[in-house]
């Protein structure tokens, strides 16, 4: 069972007033303080007022937040404004309203960020206005299943089920979702079906079985919800089950670039082979539209029982035996029926398993792809995984700084085009697909239990990116060079970004009423000043490897 000393707690506590002091304010707060936890509560994080007002053995709201930055941390989550505002029509907030990795059918996972004062402070969404739902991790253990170093690319590992439209293609950052151009592993242009050696070739002996033809078009559609044999609902103690339907699995996006894909003669390559049912459909019910197209549309389900959709892919925390050799895609563990990747015992190896040794020209460039190549964490080992994302900043840093090449690689600060993304780390929980189960009613409790405060974003892309003004980045020789913050947000309206920043604010105000008056306790609201998750920070990283932490109070501010 989880316990506190799982996590790595780091930071100084918050300073005891002096008792005189104490009983002044006090008596002040007795005299003048409103009855009723059902208003939201807008802080200081070092409110002496607010100190006096908490009960003996409570604290206030903003410092049970600023106690959690500096000890177990906080769980963050982006809720869109469209969420927030559905949930105050309905006049009740629920988990359901964050499940916001699973998909159609399958909507089982919910993302956060962890934040400490010892991580790197950052998340998604950052540089553009959004509210966040913060939570005792503490509190919510019971519902995580599983970690990523950088942004998991989740959407694309539960058990291959789908929410986007998927044409199978060479795994890229450009090609995959939507659409993909020129790298479709099939349709038009293509004299044949995948052949040995070419990507996707697992899929060819179904695809030829259902009388697929050279130049047809291939998609996966919307809504798949993938592995049969990968229920939905997880008994409360299946942790696989759990695990896999919060983005445990291989990424479908990338496997099709798998030797045990591509290799008939790989062990693994019946397994790959297995997955996929193909059905043909008419022109006007594709969910692909191509121009002048006269061939036929097929759709590919991956729905048949095969180890690629129904396995886990874990960090295994044991030390690889040859560290220096990448790990891009992991091996197939037997005796454990996993797919695995040794990290380290301390978990200080995933970068160089990631990034190869040559760290990192090459290697950097699978931090685009890191959120699918890369493996998921199991929560017991909590610990090793926040020294790996420590790490991981650390090496992005230095490689943007340093390189190689010479010079550094310099489009790790925020290039415009091509550029990094998902720094931040994930950390996903495991929701029950049947609100009316259960098990469902008591996620949820726990989830709500588990709120500490809300707060609002205020950092556009200019504030965020102008530590970089006079800072020169390009991606190869010959490339446009980018050297402030106006080339590296050229889509930012700033006069739009104030107008949502106060709408969000007032939003956000509403929900901290709803959610205080809903769980009987206050919730407090806080401005909020993530860093950027596409440009490491020298300055960043100093403050949060230092011996204090990076500071509550640059992080989150009184309303």
């Amino acid at each position: 069972e989880h316990s506190s000393s799982k996590y790595l707690a780091l930071g100084k506590k918050h300073p005891n007033l002096p008792t005189s002091m104490q009983r002044l304010l006090l008596l002040f707060a007795v005299a003048s303080a409103k009855p009723g936890a059902s208003e939201a509560s807008v802080c200081e994080q070092t409110s002496l007022l607010q100190k006096a007002k908490a009960r003996a053995s409570e604290l206030a709201p903003c410092d049970e937040m600023y106690e959690l930055f500096n000890s177990k941390g906080l769980l963050n989550s982006a809720a869109a404004a469209s969420v927030v505002q559905d949930a105050l029509n309905k006049g009740i907030f629920s988990v359901e309203d964050m499940t916001d990795c699973g998909l159609p059918g399958r909507k089982t996972c919910s993302a956060w960020t962890l934040l400490r004062n010892d991580l790197p402070p950052m998340v998604f969404g950052s540089g553009a206005v959004f509210i966040s739902i913060l939570l005792d991790p503490d509190k919510a253990w019971d519902l995580v299943s599983s970690m990523a170093v950088p942004d998991g690319n989740t959407d694309s590992r539960l058990a291959c089920s789908n929410g986007n439209t998927y044409q199978p293609s060479v795994a890229s950052p450009q090609a995959g979702f939507g659409g993909c151009g020129d790298d479709c592993a099939f349709g038009p242009g293509k004299a044949a079906l995948p052949q040995p050696g070419e990507t996707w070739h697992c899929m060819t002996q179904s695809a030829a079985a259902a009388n697929v033809t050279p130049g047809d078009i291939v998609y996966q559609p919307a809504g798949d919800v993938g592995q049969a044999s990968v229920p939905v609902s997880c008994a409360s103690d299946d942790y696989r089950c759990r695990f896999l339907n919060s983005g445990g699995c291989l990424s479908k996006s990338e496997w099709g670039n798998a030797t045990a894909c591509k290799d008939p003669g790989d062990p693994l390559f019946p397994q790959f082979q297995a997955c996929y049912t193909f059905n043909e459909v008419s022109a006007n019910k594709s969910e692909v539209k191509v121009d002048n197209f006269s061939g036929k549309y097929f759709e590919v389900r991956f729905d048949k029982t095969c180890s690629p959709c129904a396995v886990a892919n874990k960090c295994v925390t044991r030390n690889a035996p040859s560290p220096d050799e990448p790990g891009w895609f992991p091996f197939y563990n037997q005796s454990a029926n996993e797919f695995q990747m040794f990290v380290g015992e301390d978990g200080s190896q995933w970068v160089d398993r990631m990034y190869g040794q040559d760290v990192l020209r090459y290697g950097i460039q699978t931090q685009w792809y890191a959120g699918g190549y890369q493996c998921k964490w199991d929560k017991s080992d909590w610990k090793e995984w926040t020294n790996a994302v420590r790490l991981n900043y650390e090496t992005l840093l230095r490689s943007a700084e340093d390189g190689p090449p010479n010079g550094g690689n310099t489009w790790l600060f925020a290039y415009p085009d091509g550029g990094p993304w998902g720094f931040y780390n994930e950390v996903n929980l495991y929701i029950d697909n049947d609100m009316k189960s259960d098990q469902w009613k008591q996620q949820n409790e726990i989830f709500l239990n588990s709120i500490v405060g809300v707060s609002v974003n205020q950092q556009s892309c200019h504030s965020l990116l102008s530590f970089l003004n006079s800072t020169c980045t390009s991606k190869y020789p010959g490339d446009p060079v980018c050297c402030d913050v106006d080339c590296r947000c050229p889509w930012e309206n700033l006069t739009k970004f104030e107008t949502d920043l106060r709408e969000a604010t007032d939003l956000a105000t509403q929900l901290a009423s709803l959610l205080s008056s809903q769980l009987k306790r206050s919730i407090p609201v806080q401005k909020f000043y993530p860093m950027s998750p596409t440009a490491p920070n020298k300055k960043v990283f100093e403050q949060f490897a230092s011996s204090d932490g990076y500071p509550y109070g640059d992080l989150f501010k009184p309303l």
